[in-house]
C-alpha cells in the first residue's frame, strides 16, 4: 500500500476548506483558547483577600499589627475588626469572620516572667488556613515577648517561578489536542452519510492516504489550537522543541483513534458518544492524577497524563531526555495501533 502525498494534500484542504463553514468544529477547537484567555484575565486580578477576625483582651494592638503586618503580594492577609463576644460568636458561626482570638489578661507578664500561658483560638472551619497561620504568629509573638532568639535563620530562595496561567498550560494544550477526537468522529460519519467517503474510496487515493489525509486535518487543528494557547499565556519558553513532540504526538494519537471511530462506528450520533466517552477516558488522567490511591495510580498511565506531563516538564523543568522515552514509546504504540484499525476499517468500509 503506497501512500502519495499529493492524494493526502488534497483530502486535508478539502477539509480545511469545509471546516470553515463548520460552526460546531470552531466551537470546539475556540473552547480550550476561549478558556485560556478567561483564566488569564481573571488571574490577573488580585486573588488573595483579607480575611476578618477579631481580638478580644489584653494586647489588642500589639498582636492586631502583628497579624495585619502579614502579606502576600502587597495584599494583608487579616484585618482586624472590633465587635462584642458574643456579637463576633454570632458572625464567626455565620461565616462573617474568620476567627475570634481571647488573649487572657496578664498574658504580657506571664511570657516575660517565663511562665505558660493559654489563648483561646475559635475559627471557622471552611478555612484551616486562618487557623494555622494565626498560631505561628501567636507562637512568633510569644517567642518576642520570652526573648527567645529563634536557632536558625531561614533564606527563602524561589527557585521555580511560572504564574498560574502557565501552570494550566499543559491542560489547555491537551484540550485542543484532543479535539480532533470528537470532530473527526462525526466529521467522517457525515461524510458517510453525505456519500462523500464512498466517492473517496473509489478515487485512485488509497486507504493509506485517506487515514492519513484525516488526521493531518485534525493534527493541523489541534496544532493550531495549541500554538494559540501558548502564545496567549506566554510559554513559549524552556525545551519547546520536545513540548511540540509531545503535543504533535499527541495530536497524531488523537487524530488517528477519532479516525478509527468515524470509519468504525457508522451511526453519526453512536460516533459522538464513543468519541465523547473515549475524550472523557483519555483527558480524565490529566485531572486525577494526583489523587491518592487506586484512581491516582491508573490516571497516572493514561495518555492524558502523559502528554501534559510531558509538555509541562518540557517547558517548566531541565528533566533529562531519558525521563521522557517511556512516555513517548506508549503514545507512539497507540499511534501505530490506531492507524492499523483506521486502515482495516476502511477495507471492511469498502467491502
Amino acid at each position: 500500500m503506497r501512500l502519495s502525498w499529493r492524494n493526502v494534500w488534497i483530502i486535508l484542504w478539502s477539509d480545511i476548506k469545509q471546516s470553515f463553514r463548520s460552526k460546531g468544529l470552531i466551537f470546539f477547537l475556540a473552547l480550550p483558547v476561549a478558556l485560556s484567555l478567561i483564566m488569564n484575565l481573571v488571574n490577573r486580578q488580585p486573588s488573595i483577600s483579607s480575611a476578618d477576625v477579631v481580638i478580644l483582651g489584653e494586647n489588642q494592638g500589639q498582636f492586631a499589627q502583628a497579624l495585619e503586618e502579614i502579606e502576600i503580594k502587597g495584599v494583608s492577609l487579616f484585618k482586624v475588626v472590633e465587635m462584642s463576644e458574643s456579637e463576633a460568636m454570632q458572625q464567626l458561626e455565620r461565616g462573617k469572620i474568620s476567627a475570634v482570638i481571647k488573649i487572657p489578661e496578664g498574658t504580657s507578664a506571664a511570657l516575660l516572667a517565663g511562665e505558660q500561658v493559654q489563648i483561646d483560638i475559635a475559627t471557622d472551619e471552611s478555612s484551616p488556613n486562618t487557623s494555622v497561620i494565626i498560631q505561628s504568629t501567636l507562637r512568633e509573638m510569644a517567642r518576642n515577648f520570652s526573648g527567645i532568639v529563634e536557632p536558625m535563620q531561614l533564606n527563602v530562595k524561589p527557585v521555580r517561578s511560572i504564574n498560574t496561567s502557565q501552570a494550566m498550560l499543559p491542560t489547555w494544550v491537551v484540550m485542543a489536542i484532543m479535539s480532533s477526537l470528537t470532530l473527526l468522529p462525526a466529521t467522517i460519519a457525515s461524510e458517510r452519510q453525505l456519500k462523500t467517503l464512498d466517492a473517496l474510496l473509489i478515487t485512485p487515493a488509497s486507504f493509506l492516504d485517506i487515514v492519513i489525509g484525516k488526521a493531518a486535518y485534525g493534527v493541523a487543528l489541534s496544532s493550531f489550537g495549541s500554538l494559540v494557547i501558548m502564545i496567549v499565556n506566554g510559554s513559549m519558553v524552556g525545551n519547546l522543541a520536545l513540548a511540540w513532540l509531545y503535543i504533535l504526538m499527541g495530536a497524531l494519537m488523537a487524530s488517528f483513534l477519532g479516525a478509527f471511530i468515524g470509519v468504525a462506528v457508522k451511526d453519526l450520533q453512536a460516533a459522538s458518544a464513543v468519541s465523547t466517552v473515549a475524550y472523557i477516558f483519555l483527558l480524565w488522567g490529566m485531572w486525577f492524577a494526583e489523587l491518592p490511591g487506586v484512581i491516582g495510580t491508573i490516571s497516572k498511565y493514561t495518555p492524558g497524563y502523559f502528554i501534559a506531563d510531558g509538555v509541562r516538564n518540557a517547558l517548566y523543568t531541565t528533566a533529562p531526555f531519558s525521563e521522557y522515552i517511556i512516555g513517548l514509546l506508549y503514545i507512539g504504540a497507540i499511534i501505530a495501533v490506531s492507524l492499523l484499525l483506521s486502515i482495516i476499517a476502511l477495507k471492511r468500509q469498502e467491502a
